[in-house]
């Protein structure tokens, strides 16, 4: 039986509430899931420091490493503490921000003439014929992580994981990132410990 079963479990627990917030149809469900990943993750940590108590003096100082990572790395730190904020307090870690829709079509010289003006159920134009361009924008609602406060200290969205630009504050992307440092820190124990 493998020393780090249970963080191995835990990771999987993190994987699999990455795959339900892909597939999340509302936003209270995806936040469940959100939540769900942030203590699995952080499990995840807890459980390889706890399964390698018995080689304690070689693994404090390989551990050293991954601890001052975790301290300085905009999106660990930001993982670990938005658990944090999930356990000990009533911030939220996550949000809907809500889409923009306008239909506009623009004056000048002459008079702006609208032969035909057809809209779909939710309120958007599907069709448009006149003698200006119509100016349409559309941004969708998007999900994204929010920042709070823990013991007095402001904890934004990360910008940057191990010295790379982030390209999305969206948790599913975030957590996809996460995932992928842990499962490496594990193997690395395993390939260490697991003897």
């Amino acid at each position: 039986m493998s020393l780090f079963k249970a963080a191995r479990q835990e990771l999987k627990v993190a994987s699999s509430a990455i795959g339900r917030m892909k597939g999340a149809e509302g936003f209270d469900d995806f936040d469940s899931e959100w939540r769900l990943y942030l203590n699995a993750i952080e499990k995840v940590f807890v459980k390889v420091e706890r399964a390698a108590q018995p080689y304690r003096n070689k693994f404090e100082p390989w551990q050293g490493k991954y601890n001052k990572l975790r301290k300085k790395d905009s999106l660990l730190k930001y993982l670990k503490q938005a658990r944090h904020a999930d356990n000990h307090s009533i911030q939220d870690v996550a949000k809907v921000t809500p889409g923009v829709y306008s239909f506009s079509v623009p004056g000048g010289p002459g008079v702006t003439h609208i032969q035909s003006l057809k809209t779909d159920h939710t309120g958007r134009v599907v069709e448009y014929i006149g003698n200006r361009p119509a100016q349409i924008v559309d941004i969708p609602s998007r999900l994204q992580c929010v920042g709070f406060q823990n013991n007095g200290t402001n904890f934004n969205p990360p910008k940057e994981h191990l010295g790379k630009k982030l390209k999305s504050d969206n948790p599913v992307y975030l957590s996809e990132q996460g995932l992928a440092f842990y499962e490496s820190f594990l193997v690395e124990a395993e390939r260490k410990f697991d003897k």
